[in-house]
């Protein structure tokens, strides 16, 4: 991953761009959306063995959009001045306890919490309220969304990929 596809990216950035510890935003598509490429890490010490060479989030904020014009989107609603409002979706037992357990996502919930600005209207959703129904609601309300909860890609049909509940 880092090699043959963020490492060129990289060296345009830092080289050509000549930016340097700044938010990237990452928009990949087919098979590159299950790829986690802002985790992307040479795996190298330095020649000279002082250290390890810096990883993708030692150099950017890696952010994601789905497509460029959520992006668009996204910066027009900023320039408005709209209010943020943020929710965090946790799913720890979907499926009526058929899928695989997720031990930690009250405590990633809690965490998420904290870190969202207190002048950001902040809602959580989790355990039996974390329906399929109650997360789509909530991404029409909100601007921003995290999400803790198991999902499954489909590599041959990309919309047929979704979020567990």
């Amino acid at each position: 991953v880092w090699d043959e596809i963020m490492l060129p990216i990289v060296n345009v950035l830092r080289h050509n761009l000549k930016l340097k510890y700044c938010r990237i935003w990452l928009c990949p598509t087919a098979a590159f959306t299950s790829i986690p490429l802002h985790a992307a890490h040479p795996f190298q010490t330095k020649p000279d063995r002082s250290g390890k060479e810096p990883c993708l989030e030692d150099l950017y904020i890696c952010s994601y959009m789905p497509t460029l014009s959520a992006l668009i989107r996204s910066r027009q609603l900023m320039k408005k001045r709209v209010s943020p409002s943020f929710v965090a979706i946790g799913q720890g037992q979907p499926g009526a306890g058929k899928g695989k357990a997720l031990l930690a996502v009250d405590s990633e919930l809690e965490l998420v919490r904290k870190l969202v600005p207190p002048t950001a209207k902040r809602t959580t959703i989790s355990g039996d309220a974390a329906t399929r129904a109650g997360a789509l609601e909530a991404l029409q309300e909100n601007t921003w969304v995290h999400l803790a909860c198991h999902g499954k890609q489909d590599p041959k049909q990309p919309y047929n990929s979704h979020i567990v509940m």
